[in-house]
């Protein structure tokens, strides 16, 4: 970069005069008209260096720019079409792992231990994209009562079959699940028909002794006829 210090210089030309010398028209005070050309040029030269100067910064500033936007590029170089390609790929895995574990987190509620877990890969262009996940539900059972189970059993199912295209691993959890209701459903018509024979053995017993006490009665209250004579 050059620096460039303008300066104004005064050109003075004269010439001594006595008093009895006349001055005419020719002898008058004159600027050298070669001075007075040095002197235009001068100051166009400067005017053009500091118009070069100023277009030298402002193309180092442009290559500046370019450089800086070149680094904040994917590793300085564009990508293929393959890469392209795969860089989709991921991308729509990635909207469909996140919807897929959405869908269980919004069916299993507070069933779910916390937030979804996802798997990355990293793509050509160096983001993190999601290609698994899992959500962690609770599916143990309500201990002592099979109908509070068995509604859990329902949602457990419901939450794994929630995505569009349940996994594997999905289906496992919802057989597993339907198990846990079907359990429970033979726990409840156990306790039905217990309590039935409960409630009927304690009838049968009243029943027994109300006949008994009844019998009881009868027997005490009988009197034997008497015969009235007479004469």
């Amino acid at each position: 970069m050059l620096a460039i210090t303008a300066t104004n210089q005064t050109l003075v030309s004269g010439y001594g005069l006595s008093i009895t010398d006349k001055q005419t028209p020719e002898q008058a005070p004159l600027v050298p008209p070669a001075e007075e050309s040095d002197k235009i040029n001068g100051n166009k030269k400067q005017a053009d260096n500091k118009q070069a100067v100023n277009s030298s910064s402002k193309d180092k500033e442009s290559d500046k720019t370019e450089q800086s936007e070149k680094k904040e590029g994917p590793e300085n170089s564009e990508l293929s079409p393959a890469e392209q390609r795969q860089i989709q790929k991921l991308a729509s895995r990635d909207r469909e792992v996140r919807a897929h574990e959405q869908a269980h987190l919004s069916a299993a509620g507070g069933l779910a231990k916390g937030s979804a877990n996802f798997q990355y890969v990293k793509g050509p262009d160096g983001k993190q994209y999601a290609v698994g996940g899992d959500v962690t539900i609770d599916a143990s059972e309500v201990a002592g009562d099979p109908e509070a189970t068995l509604r859990k059993a329902s949602k457990i199912r419901a939450a794994a079959l929630a995505p569009a295209q349940p996994s594997a691993q999905d289906v496992a959890v919802a057989g597993r699940a339907s198990q846990m209701a079907a359990e429970a459903r033979a726990q409840i018509n156990a306790e039905a028909v217990q309590a039935l024979a409960e409630s009927a053995s304690q009838n049968n017993t009243r029943g027994e002794a109300a006949v008994k006490a009844y019998q009881e009665n009868t027997e005490e209250g009988q009197q034997q006829p008497e015969l009235a004579l007479y004469a």
